[in-house]
């Protein structure tokens, strides 16, 4: 706690790096009805938030602190504490998905919906996630 987290992501590449430490993802951030799409832990765990998947309901559920996430596979609504919001209130076709057998998460919603700044780095193609946002 107090610790800034910096991670950087690339899209199409399965490399990435928590505070300058370069890791290794087993798939890759890809870009799907322009947004990016993750397996979630890979940005959820850095920040010490926990992951769960329930495969009968196809939801996956992130908590960090305070804050409870629940997406649901094909669902363009999600539940915040509880609480039903849109995803992508602009575009309702961002939904979480599986891609080859992995769950892929909205980077952007589910970042932001923890607490933390997200930034597009058009040159690099890289997804820059701050936590906490300043």
């Amino acid at each position: 706690p107090g610790n800034q987290v910096l991670m950087l992501f690339t899209l199409n590449r399965n490399t990435y790096s928590v505070n300058d430490v370069a890791k290794m993802m087993d798939v890759s951030p890809a870009s799907i009805e322009g947004r990016t799409m993750l397996p979630v832990r890979f940005m959820a765990e850095p920040l010490g938030a926990v992951t769960t998947w329930d495969g009968q309901e196809r939801k996956v559920t992130v908590n960090l602190g305070a804050t409870k996430l629940e997406l649901w596979i094909g669902s363009s609504t999600a539940l915040l504490n509880g609480a039903a919001i849109q995803i992508d209130p602009q575009n309702p076709t961002v939904k979480p998905l599986i891609i080859n057998g992995r769950t892929m998460l909205p980077m952007r919603f589910v970042a932001e919906k923890l607490g933390c700044g997200v930034e597009w780095l058009p040159q690099t193609s890289q997804i820059k996630v701050t936590y906490p946002s300043n």
